[in-house]
């Protein structure tokens, strides 16, 4: 069986999302994963309605741009675990690797 490597880079974008995860409450940005999870499949649809991510601004004291960046960033790293195949404890090495800690 083909196991591919998980490794994210080291990139601006991902650094600045990184920070957003970081200070994120853990309560509701596990919340925000849950609902970015159950969206993931469906590729032509937005993960929230405009009212929804208006109120997520809200609640991560966000603008709308980090809005976007920290969801595309959580799609992201769930769609190179899943080609990767890799297993819960994998993934959160290779986030902490990158500099994602996780939210407070």
């Amino acid at each position: 069986l083909l196991c591919l490597m998980l490794k994210f880079s080291d990139t601006k974008r991902f650094r600045a999302a990184s920070k957003l995860i970081n200070a994120a409450d853990a309560a509701r940005f596990s919340m925000l994963l849950e609902r970015v999870l159950t969206k993931l499949h469906l590729r032509n649809e937005r993960v929230f309605n405009e009212s929804e991510e208006a109120q997520l601004c809200d609640l991560f004291s966000v603008n709308n741009d980090e809005l976007v960046l920290l969801l595309s960033t959580c799609s992201f790293i769930f769609e190179q675990a899943a080609v990767a195949s890799a297993n819960p404890a994998k993934l959160e090495d290779e986030l902490r690797n990158s500099g994602v800690h996780g939210p407070q």
